[in-house]
Parts: C-alpha cells; structure tokens; sequence
C-alpha cells in the first residue's frame, strides 16, 4: 500500500473516530441527521452532517487540527478551528439538528464569526445577500487599484449601489470593466443576461445583450438611458 493511500485510511479512521464522539456528546447527530465521510479526491476525506438547508462540513488536518464549516443551501456561512470537541458537537447540533438561526448561535457561542451574509439567509433574502456581497468584492477589488484610471470605475460603482442596484443585481469585474446580471450564482453563462460597462476616464461603453440599448461613447454616469437598461435587467426572472 502506497503513502498516499495510508493517508488517506489514517483521514477516514480519523473522522469515523470523531464522528463517534460527536454522535455521543450530542445523539441527535446519530438519530435525526444524514452524515457521511465524502471522498474529495486526492485521498482527502470530509465529514459531513446534513438536514435539508442546512449541513456542516469537517475537515482533519494534517496536523490534527479539526476545521469545521457551516453552510445554507451549500453556501458557507461562518466557519471555526475546534480543539474542543464537546463545543464542536454542540455548535453542529445547534445549526444542523436544531435549525437554530445566525443571530441565535452569536449569541449562544459568542466567539464564533457568522458572517453577515447569515443575516440575509435568516431574513429570507439570500439572493440580496449574494448580490450585495458581489458589489462588496467588486469595491474591494476596485479600492486596491490606487490608480486614478480607476476612479471613474469606483464612483460610478458607489452612484449605482446608492440607487439601490446592488439589492437587484449581482456584479462582476474584469480590469477596468464591470458587468452586472441576474445570475444568481458566480459567473456567467454564454448568452446569460447582462449589462456590461467598458469604462475609459470620461466617457463609457455600454453593452447590453438583449433589446436594443447599447450606448456608446456615454458618460461615465447614472444618466435615465443607463437607468433604463438596469430596471429592464432587474425585471428579469433571477437565472
């Protein structure tokens, strides 16, 4: 038997271990929830416990340190390092057997960082949360650039997100060039959607790939003819 696949039994004995021990510091963990250890490939092995929505990924490294992550619809939404075990198995039973919302574990494990896209999942919006966390990395990405050739790219960014399209929309960059669609996942399709903005220092290109509203040579400005190819995109069903 070769190294890696030692490793990779050593990975799964690890986690058959710690997936008894959790199962008896919380039993719910046994009787009402799915659980497996997954093969990601490359001999590396997960455990994973699942309710509907709700699941919680865990990971042993190789330094035995026991990572855990918790997601929403296979969305991650805070994740933590555990040397307890008794606090792992409670957090787990606490977000995947018990369903217990975001702003109830702040306050039941005060020390874990949920992020603030949670909130939205809580308040029944996760695609305005998608959508508002796709404008903050396009603004980061765009805040890193120092160079005035950007500026234009940040203040129309900053204009559009107080018009509220950041709510509507999610956003995407490449260089200087922006693109906002309905997408409700990372990336885009051929043919998906979309309104994309080639921004020079003063003026714009606008492309959008259904109707007829492309401009060309337009200031780098909310204008109504800007305006009206974001609300026609935001009519749209969420793809």
């Amino acid at each position: 038997m070769s190294s890696e696949e030692n490793s990779a039994d050593d990975s799964r004995r690890a986690l058959t271990s710690l997936h008894a021990e959790l199962c008896a510091q919380a039993p719910s963990l046994q009787s009402k929830v799915e659980s497996e250890i997954k093969n990601l490939g490359l001999h590396h092995h997960v455990l994973e416990f699942r309710s509907g929505e709700r699941s919680s990924v865990i990971d042993i490294h190789a330094a035995h340190l026991i990572h855990a992550a918790f997601l929403w619809d296979d969305r991650p939404l805070f994740e933590n390092q555990f040397d307890d075990r008794e606090a792992l198995a409670a957090v787990i039973n606490r977000w995947v057997c018990e369903i217990a919302m975001p702003s109830r574990m702040r306050e039941e494990f005060s020390w874990l960082e949920i992020d603030e896209l949670a909130d939205y999942y809580e308040s029944g919006e996760p695609v305005v949360g998608e959508f508002m966390r796709s404008w903050d990395a396009v603004e980061e990405y765009y805040s890193e650039e120092t160079s005035d050739y950007y500026r234009p790219v940040r203040q129309l960014i900053r204009v559009l997100r107080e018009a509220g399209y950041d709510r509507k929309l999610r956003a995407g960059q490449s260089m200087a060039s922006f693109g906002l669609s309905r997408a409700v996942g990372h990336g885009l399709r051929d043919g998906q959607l979309r309104v994309w903005f080639d921004i020079g220092a003063t003026e714009m290109d606008v492309d959008a790939n259904f109707g007829s509203g492309n401009l060309q040579r337009h200031p780098v400005e909310l204008t109504e003819e800007v305006r009206s190819l974001l609300d026609a995109l935001a009519e749209r069903e969420l793809d």
